[in-house]
């Protein structure tokens, strides 16, 4: 048997061997590593003002899809503009049943588009 031999580093070469061993690591796994820490900024920015806020659905990422079995503030906003357009009748329940499908689809119907009655972002964009 051959007797194993001490090897000692010291700890400039043991960082070295790390960083080694991390960069074989995060090239192999794809996993990249930060190597210093950015300096803080001290820029200042300007803001400019707020945009006028509209009570009128203006996207879909504020709005979601809706369809039938769909509750909420969503649907309650949606009521609302169906009934300020002359198409709903019902109350400002916030629930989406058949009354309020069918005003979507009359909705729909008038704008010429396909009548589904789903609440997309096309639909909440005619509002």
């Amino acid at each position: 048997m051959m007797p194993y031999k001490t090897i000692k580093f010291d700890v400039f070469t043991l960082s070295i061997l790390g960083a080694l061993a991390m960069a074989s690591l995060s090239s192999s796994m794809n996993v990249q590593y930060a190597t210093a820490t950015p300096k803080p900024t001290t820029a200042v920015t300007k803001t400019s003002k707020p945009a006028a806020v509209s009570s009128k659905p203006t996207s879909s990422s504020t709005h979601p899809v809706l369809r039938v079995g769909a509750t909420g503030q969503a649907v309650k906003e949606l009521q609302s503009a169906l009934k300020k357009a002359g198409f709903y009748e019902g109350s400002i329940d916030g629930g989406f049943g058949v009354q309020t499908k069918a005003a979507v689809i009359k909705f729909q119907q008038s704008k010429k588009m396909t009548s589904d009655g789903v609440v997309g972002p096309q639909t909440w964009a005619l509002f």
